[in-house]
Order: structure tokens, then C-alpha cells, then sequence
């Protein structure tokens, strides 16, 4: 079973369950004020407003905010997905086994300011199936002109309805067409049969991949195909070593790397060395901080 979630601005970004690829819904709703004229109803049965905003409510299949308890929660591994740029498009295998997909920064309704407010969809799959079904649309979506198309199909998807006074999800219209891009799409190159946890990585264009991968927490040694948005593919660990070499290995210790082995083993002692530097300058930027402050505080205090 896939199912299908959403990180989405509505009165500030929430997170959203909107159900499964198998659910036969045809719209949804995400409705915040519910519990408010819930509690009104309560302490006043006779307030006739809001029972019938209730009644209203009450008839329609309503989207559900997650919280850490909630029973439809994603996996805690997932949450990096949700939290963290660095990314257009990620196919990924969780630690519970399940495999994850997730688009983000589509543009959706512009704000009062007319400005676009970005959101993500990730879909979550259990079986072996839904992870078979997930890289046919994670290899569909990785061409340029097709994510483009899915954009902009997607930003029509939410839509806040004046009626009801809730935002909208057109449920079926969006499983109709991930539904088709499955069914009609081909994998002819890549299989992605590699035992990387990151099947696929698209990094937006304007970004260093290196430096893209790294807010996921990843290394090139995670990923088994790894591209910009532009349709750039970037050398990983089962490209050719050579290619490798060029991209991630210090030039000046050729001689030293006699094999595949050896040169990520020391590109791999690069990236720790990288990380250790990254968190001494991180304390020492707290430190100075710090001293900072005392030295302000004596300052006026003399």
C-alpha cells in the first residue's frame, strides 16, 4: 500500500496525511477550524452557526495533521526528507524496510503577497510492489520536461475552498494521475537494484551536488544514481572508479590509490576529516559567541 503525504503551507506548514493510492476518495479536506467551533458547540448546544458548520464538516472526508502520535505517522527516518532541503526529487529505502518518494518545493497558490508557497508530496510504499511502482515514477519524474508537467499538475491539486472555509485536495485526480504516469512508464536504462539506501537523487541545479547530498546527511557512497534537475548525471560509487577519482579523490595521491577499494577508502577519510573540521568550527564559533558576550557585559558594567 502507498500511501501519500504532503508538507503543506496552510495558516503555516503542517503535515498532512491525505490517505492511500487504493482510497476511494474523491475529495478531501484539511479543515483547522473544526475543533474550534467543535468546543463552541459543546459549551453552547443551542449555537446553531456552529452546529451547522459541524453538520457541513462532519459529511466530509476530512485530511489529518500528524503529530509523533499519530497512527498514520511516517518513519522517523523519513523526517530528514520533510525538515531538509538539498533535494528536488529522493527515492530512498527506510530503516523498516518501506521505500519512500518524495518531490519537493512544487509551487503552490501564492499567499496574500502573491507569492507562491512551495510544498512537498512524499509517498511511502510497504511491499515489494509499491517499491517497484515507486521507481517507475522516480525515473519517470528524474526527466526534466516530465517533472515539469507533474509541477504543474500538482500545483492545482490544494486549493482552498470558500465554501466550506477548508483547503481542498483533489484526492482522485491526483491518484488518477500518478496511477497513469505508473502504468504507462517504462524503465529502460536503470533498474536501481544496487543496495544503496538512496535509489535516486535529483539536486536542484543551482546547488553543488556535494553540497545538496550533504543536508540529507548523505555521502556520494549512499547513492546509487545521482542527478541535477538540468538531467546531469554525477559519478557515485558503481559509476567507474576513474570517474570517481576525478570527482571526489585528491589528485595529488593518484599514485597511492591502486584501486577502487583505496580510493574511497581515502575519499571516505576526506569526508570524516571534512566533518570533523565542520564540528571544531562549530564550537569554536559557540566559544567566540560567548566571549562575546561576557566582554559586552563588563564593557557596560565598567
Amino acid at each position: 500500500m502507498i500511501h501519500i503525504y504532503s508538507y503543506y503551507n496552510h495558516g503555516g506548514f503542517k503535515d498532512l496525511y491525505l490517505g492511500t493510492l487504493e482510497d476511494d476518495i474523491e475529495t478531501n479536506y484539511f479543515i483547522p477550524l473544526y475543533k474550534v467551533y467543535e468546543k463552541r458547540l459543546t459549551e453552547n448546544p443551542n449555537d446553531k452557526k456552529s452546529a451547522d458548520k459541524i453538520a457541513l464538516w462532519s459529511s466530509l472526508v476530512q485530511i489529518k495533521e500528524l503529530n509523533e502520535n499519530s497512527p498514520e505517522a511516517y518513519p522517523q527516518d523519513a523526517s530528514i526528507v520533510i525538515s531538509h532541503s538539498g533535494y528536488k526529487i529522493i527515492l530512498k529505502q527506510l530503516q523498516n524496510g518501506t521505500t519512500l518518494l518524495a518531490v519537493r518545493d512544487i509551487p503552490g497558490h501564492a499567499d496574500e503577497f502573491n507569492r507562491p508557497s512551495p510544498f512537498t508530496v512524499m509517498l511511502i510504499g510497504d511491499s515489494k510492489q509499491d517499491y517497484t511502482q515507486l521507481c517507475i515514477l522516480a525515473d519517470y519524474l528524474k526527466n526534466k520536461e516530465n517533472l515539469s508537467l507533474f509541477e504543474t499538475f500538482c500545483s492545482g491539486v490544494f486549493e482552498h475552498d470558500i465554501k466550506v472555509n477548508a483547503l481542498q485536495f483533489h484526492f482522485r485526480k491526483f491518484v488518477s494521475e500518478v496511477k497513469d504516469i505508473i502504468s504507462k512508464h517504462k524503465i529502460k536504462e536503470e533498474k536501481f537494484i544496487s543496495d544503496r539506501k538512496v535509489k535516486l537523487i535529483v539536486v536542484p541545479e543551482t546547488l553543488k551536488a556535494i553540497d545538496a547530498i550533504r543536508e540529507q546527511g548523505l555521502t556520494p557512497y549512499d547513492i546509487e544514481l545521482l542527478y541535477d534537475t538540468s538531467g546531469k548525471k554525477y559519478p557515485t560509487h558503481d559509476d567507474n572508479p576513474t570517474r570517481h577519482h576525478v570527482a571526489y579523490s585528491n589528485t595529488t595521491n593518484k599514485e597511492s590509490c591502486k584501486n577502487e577499494k583505496d580510493i574511497w577508502a581515502y575519499a571516505r577519510s576526506l569526508e570524516e576529516m571534512i566533518q570533523k573540521l565542520e564540528a571544531r568550527i562549530r564550537v569554536l564559533e559557540r566559544s567566540s559567541n560567548t566571549n562575546d558576550k561576557i566582554y559586552t557585559k563588563i564593557w557596560h558594567k565598567d
